[in-house]
């Protein structure tokens, strides 16, 4: 199954706002693979496409049916924040992949237990940073 989710939240004011009213990216929500926080401001916004699949082929063996439970998911992010007083720019985006564990719990309400390993590239003036991640998380992250 190839899932999307945009996502974006806006916050209008014309004071300073304090530090934990700002919008932040990051965390095992939006954009896995960075710190929750690591970009904030009055405006962020973020697209992922997330790819979910059953790694394991029907099999006879007896391992087989161990394994059939577990399914798997990687994803792509592409992220923003700005304020105001910035501009959206395209080039400004934040890019983060990954890929994971789905160990499901129930079966009617698709409640999974979820391990995830991302990562994040943040360009700076000069290099690339490199940011990682790993989740542990009940349920989808979307």
């Amino acid at each position: 199954m190839l899932a999307f989710r945009f996502r974006n939240y806006y916050t209008f004011s014309d004071d300073l706002l304090p530090y934990d009213a700002l919008n932040k990216l990051g965390g095992s929500q939006m954009s896995r693979g960075y710190f929750k926080g690591s970009f904030l401001d009055k405006h962020v916004m973020g697209l992922t496409a997330e790819y979910r699949f059953s790694p394991f082929s029907e099999s006879n063996s007896s391992l087989w049916e161990v394994w059939r439970h577990f399914h798997a998911a990687v994803f792509l992010t592409a992220s923003q924040s700005f304020g105001i007083d910035s501009r959206f720019n395209l080039s400004d985006f934040n890019y983060s992949a990954g890929g994971g564990i789905r160990i499901p719990i129930t079966k009617k309400q698709r409640f999974s237990l979820r391990l995830d390993y991302a990562f994040g590239l943040t360009r700076g003036d000069n290099d690339i940073d490199l940011h990682r991640g790993f989740y542990v998380d009940i349920n989808e992250a979307f």
